[in-house]
């Protein structure tokens, strides 16, 4: 009842994000922690500095932001790397690739006729 309501408020605009409130990015060595709320804290989403640095490239590449948007850009990268760790967070499944067990695969091969297996990363 409780989701529901959240989603129905946050559907409608009426669900509002606290003032101050934003991800954050820390860097250490050679991972990335990124968290979010008023300021860095845990729990917090962690990558390693080489995948940031990736995931940074490209976000870049398919920018339309001009030089002066540079730290907005910079918030919605990682606003943007956030909701894709969350995700993988989320789906946290067999290896951590949302993998489908047996059964799952046995509903695709009867109902769909699916007879191999691909893999995609973002990584």
């Amino acid at each position: 009842e409780e989701l529901a309501r959240l989603r129905d408020q946050i559907k409608s605009g009426e669900h509002q994000v606290p003032a101050g409130t934003k991800v954050h990015a820390v860097f250490k060595g050679g991972i990335v922690d990124l968290s979010f709320g008023t300021e860095p804290c845990k729990p917090y989403l962690r990558i390693s500095r080489e995948h940031f640095k990736k995931l940074s490239i490209l976000f870049q590449r398919n920018s339309t932001s001009s030089k002066e948007e540079q730290q907005q850009q910079e918030q919605q990268l990682h606003e943007a790397i956030f909701c894709l760790l969350a995700r993988y967070e989320a789906l946290a499944g067999h290896g951590y690739q949302a993998a489908l067990c047996g059964d799952g695969f046995d509903v695709l091969l009867d109902k769909f006729r699916c007879v191999a297996e691909c893999f995609a990363s973002p990584l």
